[in-house]
């Protein structure tokens, strides 16, 4: 039976089972039910085969799974994307194929797919800990194809496995510093939902939604001390139309940056995938990075919408006042409402236009009644009728950051002030050392901004009106006790983020995932190019051909070095080497030994032939066994060399000559 067709294993079984499971569950995001329905069921008859409880399944049953589940794709595939369809297409293939192996040949087919698969993981995970667990799955999958030709235990260490993929890691390394850098040949676009969770549209109470997520939306690094929280509100969407029900963002005007002013502030951001082209930046953020646009509202976008984390070299300025006015058409358009609805809202912006003149005590007024009657700050607020403004301000008087925003903004317009709402995030959590700001989805939150003359846009945040510690402390302090928040967070370190020891551990984890991301994942052309330049100084193609060769050479060797496929060449001794000089000796006489004779074999054989080389033929290779082969030799090389000079000497001789005997180092004293 040829390699290929020979049965798999029992112990090739319980290492497939073990990748398996290693390769597969971290893809489960990307699988529809049906997808994970299969695959469960395939892993469990693989299970029945490895403790003999099942045979394999039969041909036709497998058929009509796969039939299915690609009936069942093509269905969804407008709803999950073609690039999830066809994960979720390989991931049944890895499946269904694994219960139907026969053989090695099949067996190859698996573990292949399954390297195709591992693959398949940094399509959206980039952290340090995925480098692990690449590692680990490649080192299983390894493993598999090993236990064929390699038997032992069924729980045996891997050993083999994890000292070849360990000996690749340096040669990955230096690939990954010399091979150039090239662009993307395609982008992972995205389903509609914005990633991030922020949209360009918002209703009512829509933001609190966020407060449920711990996912990451982005970090911030500032050269020099942290801004304090007051001045940490990252813009992102401008809304400035109203339905009665829905704010929504214009459309967008794209406009000239404005230069950083003297002593602004750099800070770099590391912005998560969200494949929308709005960018969180402080206000008066200044980027000369090519991947982003200004728009007219003091905003940044991104030329392209970001499909894997990003990072980008930013400088934030004090903000400066803007007094210019605004043209007709502008004001009238910022000042827009519904014809109808909200009346008891209306009154009261009318009042408060014929109380105050001023359009900042008008806002301060309202700001006032927000802290004075009985609002309340929650994730989780009352229904709303149909009224929703007037509702809020004078019935349920509980909600999130957007429904503050929402209602200002209305009372604002409505007592003859422009004013817009913003969406974004607001704080964000320092790192112990103060370096670091990682902000998440639960910072999400909306203000607003008014035009007064004068002095141009400002930013009013009626929250902090109602909980100053949302502003001051973050959302944690002003929302930790409520079961909404955070309820929808993945990880148990968000979860339970009032545990002193699991903050300092996430604080740590974070802080590693930043600095693998920078030299990582950041290390672009630009960086890369820098790297040759130090190195290299001018960087040529010929200089890269060279120095990568000669890299891939070195490694080579090392590893073969490493695994015994090869060794420095070690000198001969020296009873080898005089023996050689004899052989070499006698073949010129046409006496050399035979291939493998022994040396007393050999002596024995040429002594019958010539006799006259009998006494001093034996005597060298008594000498040469003596030296070779006693644990003590009772002779030394200088001996060796003249019994083999005696042998010379009689091998000139004519034949029949008489034998001079070799005197021995007692003798010659």
């Amino acid at each position: 039976m040829s390699a290929g067709r020979r049965p798999v294993s029992r112990r090739t079984q319980g290492w497939l089972l073990l990748a398996q499971v290693a390769i597969v569950l971290p893809l489960s995001n990307h699988c529809t039910p049906w997808t994970l329905a299969i695959l469960g069921l395939c892993l469990l008859w693989r299970l029945g085969i490895f403790f003999g409880r099942v045979a394999r399944p039969p041909r036709w049953l497998v058929n009509l799974l796969g039939l299915g589940a690609l009936v069942t794709l093509g269905l969804v595939v407008s709803q999950v994307g073609v690039l999830a369809a066809l994960i979720n297409l390989l991931v049944l293939a890895y499946g269904l194929k694994t219960i139907e192996i026969r053989h090695h040949g099949d067996l190859t087919v698996v573990v292949l797919t399954g390297f195709f698969l591992i693959a398949l993981h940094m399509l959206d995970r980039y952290g340090p800990g995925t480098a692990v667990h690449l590692v680990v799955m490649v080192v299983l999958n390894t493993q598999v194809l090993l236990s064929v030709y390699r038997p032992g235990p069924l729980l045996a260490v891997p050993s083999l496995a994890i000292k070849m993929v360990l000996m690749s890691l340096p040669l990955a390394l230096l690939l990954f510093l010399l091979v150039p850098r090239i662009g993307p040949l395609w982008q992972m676009h995205g389903s509609q939902v914005a990633r991030t969770g922020l949209t360009d549209s918002l209703a009512l109470g829509q933001i609190a939604q966020l407060g449920r997520s711990g996912a990451l939306a982005f970090r911030a690094s500032f050269d020099g001390p942290l801004p304090e929280p007051e001045s940490l509100y990252w813009r992102a969407v401008v809304m400035d139309e109203f339905d009665g029900q829905v704010w929504r963002a214009s459309d967008p005007q794209t406009g000239p940056m404005a230069p950083p002013t003297p002593g602004g502030q750099p800070y770099q951001l590391l912005v998560e995938p969200s494949h929308q082209p709005w960018l969180p930046t402080l206000n008066r953020s200044y980027s000369a990075d090519p991947r982003v646009g200004a728009l007219t509202d003091q905003r940044l976008i991104w030329a392209l919408p970001p499909a894997a984390r990003q990072q980008l070299a930013l400088t934030w300025s004090a903000p400066l006042a803007e007094p210019g006015p605004l043209d007709g058409a502008e004001r009238l358009r910022l000042l827009a409402l519904p014809s109808e609805g909200n009346p008891r809202a209306r009154d009261w912006a009318w009042s408060l236009t014929r109380a105050y003149d001023a359009p900042q005590q008008r806002i301060a007024a309202v700001l006032q009644e927000f802290r004075q009657a009985p609002y309340r700050y929650t994730l989780s607020p009352p229904a709303l009728g149909h009224d929703q403004i007037d509702s809020f301000l004078f019935d349920t008087r509980a909600g999130f950051c957007g429904h503050y925003a929402s209602a200002l903004v209305f009372l604002a317009r409505a007592a003859g002030i422009p004013a817009r709402m913003v969406a974004g995030y607001q704080g964000g959590d320092p790192s112990p050392d103060g370096t670091l700001l990682t902000v998440y989805q639960f910072n999400a939150h909306a203000w607003v901004e008014v035009h007064i003359e004068g002095l141009g846009w400002v930013r009013v945040d009626p929250t902090a009106a109602v909980a100053p510690e949302r502003v001051e402390q973050g959302p944690e302090a002003a929302l930790g006790a409520e079961p909404a928040f955070l309820a929808d967070a993945r990880s148990p370190l968000m979860r339970w983020r009032e545990v002193t020891a699991l903050r300092a551990l996430q604080s740590w984890m974070t802080q590693l995932d930043y600095r693998w991301s920078q030299w990582v994942l950041g290390f672009d052309q630009r960086r890369q190019a820098d790297l040759w330049q130090q190195w290299f100084g001018r960087v040529t193609l010929w200089h890269l051909g060279v120095a990568l060769a000669a890299a891939v050479a070195l490694v080579a060797l090392v590893q073969a070095w490493l695994t015994g496929l090869w060794r420095w060449p070690r000198p001969r001794p020296a009873p080898l080497r005089s023996y050689d000089r004899m052989v070499r000796l006698m073949r010129r006489h046409h006496l050399a030994p035979h291939p493998g004779e022994a040396p007393l074999h050999f002596a024995r054989r040429i002594g019958q032939q010539r006799p006259d080389l009998a006494p001093a033929l034996q005597a060298y290779v008594e000498r040469f066994h003596a030296l070779r082969y006693a644990p003590k030799p009772d002779t030394d090389a200088r001996a060796l060399a003249e019994a083999l000079s005696h042998l010379q000497q009689h091998l000139e001789r004519p034949q029949g000559a008489g034998f001079t005997p070799v005197r021995s180092s007692a003798s010659r004293t």
